[in-house]
Formats: C-alpha cells, sequence, structure tokens
C-alpha cells in the first residue's frame, strides 16, 4: 500500500516588517498544520524581487510561462507544490500590502498553464489590522479572495483577521494564535 503524502501548507507573508504581526500570524497558522501532520513552508514576499504584471500576455501564449524573470519564478514553483496555500497581510487601506498584491497579480499566468497549477488548491487568507473592528478592515481583502478562488477554482477554505498580534497585548495575541493554529489544523485536514 502506497504511504499517503502529507499536505504541504505554505505561509506566503505580504509584510513590509520582517518578524511582525502579519509573519508571526502566518506562522501561527502553519504551526497548527504542523501540528495536526501538514509539512509546512514560510516565505514574506517583501524580501523577494517581484516586478508586478506588465500586461504583456506573453503567458497567455506560452503555457503560463511569465516573461519577467525574476523572484516569482522561484515563488510559482513553491506554489506550484503546495496543496494549500495562506496568504498574510497586513490591512493597507482597506486591502492587501503592495508587497502581497504583486505576486498574487503575477499568478495570472497559472490561468493559461495547460498542467493547471490551481487545480485542487485550497487557500486561506489572514489578515492583521490595528483597528478593533477587524472583520470589517478585511472585508475588501475577503471578497477579493473569494472571488479570484471562485474564478479559478481554488477553494477557499478558511479566512481570519486578527487585531495586532505584537507583544505588547499578550491577551489579543493568545486569543489570535489559538484562533490561528485551529484554522492551521483545519487546513492541514480538509
Amino acid at each position: 500500500m502506497a504511504k499517503k503524502r502529507r499536505t504541504l501548507v505554505l505561509g506566503i507573508s505580504g509584510s513590509p516588517r520582517k518578524g511582525g504581526n502579519t509573519d508571526v500570524l502566518v506562522q501561527e497558522v502553519l504551526k497548527g498544520a504542523k501540528k495536526a501532520g501538514a509539512r509546512t513552508q514560510f516565505v514574506n514576499v517583501a524580501g523577494l524581487k517581484i516586478s508586478p504584471c506588465v500586461a504583456c500576455y506573453h503567458c497567455a501564449k506560452h503555457n503560463g510561462k511569465c516573461a519577467i524573470k525574476d523572484d516569482m519564478q522561484r515563488l510559482y514553483a513553491m506554489l506550484k507544490r503546495s496543496d494549500v496555500w495562506v496568504f498574510g497581510t497586513p490591512v493597507y487601506w482597506f486591502h492587501v500590502s503592495a508587497q502581497l498584491k504583486a505576486p498574487m497579480d503575477r499568478m495570472f499566468a497559472f490561468i493559461f498553464d495547460k498542467s493547471e497549477p490551481m487545480k485542487g488548491k485550497r487557500a486561506a487568507v489572514v489578515t492583521t489590522s490595528g483597528d478593533a473592528d477587524v472583520r470589517e478592515m478585511a472585508r475588501h481583502i475577503w471578497g477579493s479572495f473569494a472571488t479570484a478562488c471562485r474564478f479559478t477554482g481554488v477553494k477557499l477554505a478558511g479566512r481570519l483577521a486578527v487585531q495586532g498580534v505584537n507583544k505588547e497585548d499578550a491577551k489579543k495575541r493568545w486569543t489570535g494564535f489559538k484562533r490561528a493554529q485551529r484554522l492551521g489544523a483545519r487546513l492541514a485536514r480538509c
């Protein structure tokens, strides 16, 4: 009998602050996934050189191959290998950070890849916000992800909004961490 491959959960943080609230929250989701038996991988895209999409449609004519040669090529490989994507972003002007928006736009190339790299994938989105009404702050982000997932066939398997997770607010941090770990465990099993 063949051994079942463990789920690979890729955490993608769009925080411009290395080790900031969003990085920490995404890593807590991964911690929950790992405890539930999944393999995990983390990347903060702010540390990568990823240019924005230039709408040249090279990908449409070349089986999903993007004409821009930068660190997105490495991220494409990571996305294709993984089963679950966890996108994390701080809420900036009611949407994702610029650091996360560029790679999200570049995923447009996957639509034209005949190997169907999005088929069977699951995704979750986690957000951090300084505002007390975190759900309202995340509403546009969640809507954007829900639409993208419907369009591409990716299953939106979870979402989470947390008000800050910094060291100064231990009670909120603990609650946010616990919710993040539960989401990670759920993603590892679904």
